[in-house]
């Protein structure tokens, strides 16, 4: 007999959750059933709960972790025989959290698919999973803390994501024409706003934490979603995409003969080359993400360890615009002891540089990052952080600022950041609403703005109306179920 599985997201996703879609069709392959909800959703909730699920896994960030454990306890209530499970970063780095929530059976650290198929079995065969590695488990009053498994080295093994699972719990998903792939897990660097960093420690000695998929196997799933969905535009949303030119010589042949489609990457400024691009560029690729974080180089390099100078991002940008592909950059501002003055330095950058997009976050010092420590040990922070006052919006930051008028106009450039990138005319204007009060329409104009440049201004294809659709069930689809 199989078990159903239920698998929870915490809000409407903006692209394909190429994650836990590899958790259903792992355990969708050795005959259990699985579905997905939404959890701040509540029809999508309310029918989940109708189907009787005998395991729910909740995937959830540091931010979302007060909302997670409320809808938690809900589905406790509603299914009390039910083997409740918590994934994804925040259970990973913080799997205390098992200890603070009665409703809770078991946490999942580190990678899912071998820990989530050896509970389901273990439940299945009426046996005591209190042992399955990667998991801490609820035995009685007492903690079982598992070791980790192996990270999955061979990653052409993985069953292609369960897109089916995706589209069915959130339909606009699938009629999008960009969706996301993944050929790679890991990666090499350590800035200090990423996660990155600790994940490596975490797994030192149990395998390499790089992994590449060979370029076939790749294009056998795109080839397959073609089939069976609306596809205009590949999406590869590696940290950063193939970190050595043979990868890349080799996926853009059999891409090119397979495929066709127009496709984005995301490149570091340092593995940027003449030949590199010029193989992308023959396969249909059409816009590069770079990361630029900030143009000011102390705080680059020491602040967030990006270790990549002015020059090497000026002459990525260069090479790629005489190829004719666009360009679409991140860019994190309110960075600790960052000016407005510096903020607009690194607006300027992209202005200069001609940017297709470029696109601003906030920077969130998560707890457990380097940028975390540096933000307390500075005096940026002004208590020790536990999650609740950073934001996965990445609108809005928590840091301490010289003046309450500073922090504020650089929330207001955070809205209209990419506006005044792509038309430098309009910035007078901008600096002019940055100085005035926050509104609460900037929010609803920012997400809805860069979904329209990034649609069709730089992936450029068809735009449907599902694009703006899934961009606004984001902004409104909060706290639903929890009334």
């Amino acid at each position: 007999m199989s078990l159903r599985i239920l698998l929870a997201k915490y809000e409407h996703p903006e692209i394909d959750e190429v994650g836990i879609a590899i958790l259903s069709a792992v355990v969708k392959k050795h005959g259990h059933e699985t579905r997905m909800a939404i959890a701040t959703n509540r029809r999508s909730m309310r029918s989940a709960m109708e189907w009787r699920p005998d395991i729910v896994g909740i995937s959830f960030t540091t931010p979302e972790c007060d909302v997670s454990s409320r809808i938690g306890r809900k589905v406790r209530e509603q299914l009390p025989k039910a083997f409740i499970i918590c994934g994804g970063p925040h259970a990973t780095f913080f799997p205390g959290y098992l200890e603070e929530n009665a409703w809770l059976d078991a946490l999942c650290v580190g990678e899912g698919e071998g820990a989530l198929l050896d509970l389901a079995d273990a439940l299945e065969a009426g046996e005591d999973p209190g042992a399955v590695r990667n998991l801490w488990v609820r035995d009685g009053d007492k903690i079982r803390r598992n070791e980790l498994r192996p990270l999955v080295e061979d990653l052409d093994s993985l069953p292609f994501p369960d897109r089916e699972m995706l589209y069915r719990a959130f339909p606009p998903l699938a009629a999008q024409g960009t969706k996301a792939f993944l050929t790679s897990r890991g990666c090499p660097y350590s800035c200090s706003y990423c996660f990155n960093d600790r994940y490596k420690s975490l797994y030192r000695g149990l395998g390499s934490y790089v992994r590449q998929r060979s370029p076939g196997n790749v294009v056998e799933e795109i080839y397959n979603v073609r089939k069976d969905y609306p596809l205009d535009h590949v999406l590869i949303v590696d940290d950063t995409f193939g970190r050595t030119a043979k990868f890349v010589r080799e996926f853009t042949d059999i891409y090119s003969r397979e495929v066709g489609l127009p496709f984005s990457v995301c490149l570091r400024p340092n593995i940027v080359s003449e030949e590199v691009v010029e193989s992308l560029r023959k396969a249909g690729c059409n816009s590069v993400l770079i990361g630029i974080e900030c143009a000011d180089d102390r705080m680059r390099t020491e602040v967030l360890r990006r270790d990549i100078s002015r020059g090497q991002m000026v002459e990525a940008l260069a090479i790629l615009h005489r190829a004719g592909i666009r360009t679409w950059t991140m860019n994190l501002i309110g960075n600790p002891g960052e000016s407005l003055r510096a903020a607009y330095d690194t607006l300027q950058f992209n202005i200069d540089n001609k940017v297709s997009c470029a696109q601003p976050f906030m920077l969130q010092p998560f707890p457990g990052t380097a940028v975390h420590e540096y933000a307390r040990e500075h005096g940026h922070l002004k208590a020790d952080m536990d999650g609740k006052n950073v934001s996965n919006e990445y609108a809005a930051s928590p840091l301490e600022f010289a003046n309450p008028g500073e922090k504020r106009r650089m929330e207001n450039l955070h809205k209209f950041f990419t506006l005044a990138a792509r038309h430098p005319w309009t910035l007078p204007l901008v600096k002019l609403i940055c100085a005035g009060p926050r509104l609460r329409i900037y929010k609803v104009f920012m997400p809805l703005y860069n979904v329209w440049v990034l649609r069709t201004r730089v992936f450029r294809y068809r735009f449907r109306p599902a694009e703006l659709l899934v961009a606004w069930k984001r902004l409104y689809s909060f706290s639903q179920w929890m009334r």
